[in-house]
């Protein structure tokens, strides 16, 4: 219950309009994720339960909805799929790897997508009319001051992906806040599940050929379909960037300073975006070039902190 009352306390900060609530809701998943990763899925969903209530007594119903799909339901599923286990072919159990879990997400974030894409269908411009409107919006906001000519560009940048930006945001929201879940409650000896290799993170199978799938519609598509399935396709290849990250994670401790390295490399990916892609890229071909398999360190080498 303090876990949902955290959350949902954080949540509700956006409301004041400060900076600083804002920054917060950042990590309003973060109570219920400590809850469910060191209690269960039965308390994070008690948790969520008081959550939605309180958000719908202080802000209404739709935002209390809100709230539900895109962190409730997140946070519960990251939880069952962290703590639950699955039966292999032989009859055994074993754990849900961390790239299942993330592929998992990737797929609930294109499916959020697709439900905002039939929603938003009648309006005038259809998905993408709608998604031009919010930005030019939040803009008209925001650069009051500038040129017509000036918004009217910077929405012409912002649009084409815009969508696929917020539900990778979204999504890189989750990472971080179930990344320190799990740091803090196994510092604590209360975890339920065990460390997690994030370096070793592997895209299963069965991803791949939902990704394919997207990319081709993608190509032969136009119109509204093809404006969907461009950003489908970013937002799918959010896991192949992680398990690309866990390559370079692996190839850097073969340098002289491998901490200076990474703080490098994570400067240039977020100055130059188009770095995010190539490492993206790296993680889908890595199942064939096996460069974690061949570079990886001398038996004995820690490096699971990393």
């Amino acid at each position: 219950m303090a876990g949902g009352l955290a959350s949902a306390a954080l949540s509700l900060g956006v409301l004041t309009g400060s900076g600083a609530a804002i920054l917060f809701a950042y990590f309003s998943p973060l109570p219920l994720l400590l809850v469910g990763l060191s209690l269960g899925l039965t308390s994070v969903s008690v948790g969520i339960a008081l959550a939605a209530i309180l958000v719908a007594w202080v802000a209404g119903a739709t935002q209390a909805a809100i709230y539900g799909i895109s962190l409730a339901l997140p946070v519960w599923l990251i939880t069952r799929y962290a703590i639950g286990t699955r039966k292999l072919a032989g009859g055994s159990a074993a754990s849900y790897s961390a790239g299942d879990i993330l592929a998992r997400m990737a797929v609930l974030g294109g499916l959020l997508l697709i439900f905002t894409a039939l929603m938003t269908a009648s309006n005038e411009g259809g998905f993408a009319g709608a998604v031009r409107s919010f930005v030019d919006t939040i803009l008209g906001a925001r650069l009051a001051a500038s040129g017509a000519i000036d918004r009217e560009m910077l929405v012409d940048r912002l649009v084409p992906l815009f969508p696929a930006a917020t539900a990778l945001s979204w999504l890189v929201m989750f990472v971080i806040n179930a990344t320190l879940a799990q740091s803090f409650i196994r510092k604590a000896g209360k975890n339920l599940r065990s460390q997690t290799g994030y370096a070793q993170i592997t895209v299963p199978e069965w991803f791949y050929w939902i990704f394919v799938a997207v990319a081709a519609i993608a190509l032969v598509a136009s119109g509204p379909v093809e404006y969907l399935a461009r950003n489908l396709v970013v937002v799918l290849s959010a896991p192949f960037l992680f398990a690309g990250l866990g390559v370079i994670h692996i190839l850097v401790q073969r340098v002289a300073l491998p901490g200076m390295a990474l703080t490098a490399f994570y400067i240039f990916i977020i100055l130059f975006s188009w770095a995010g892609f190539v490492v993206a890229w790296l993680g889908f071909l890595e199942p064939w070039v096996r460069l974690r398999e061949r570079y990886r360190q001398p038996p004995g080498t820690d490096t699971e902190d990393e």
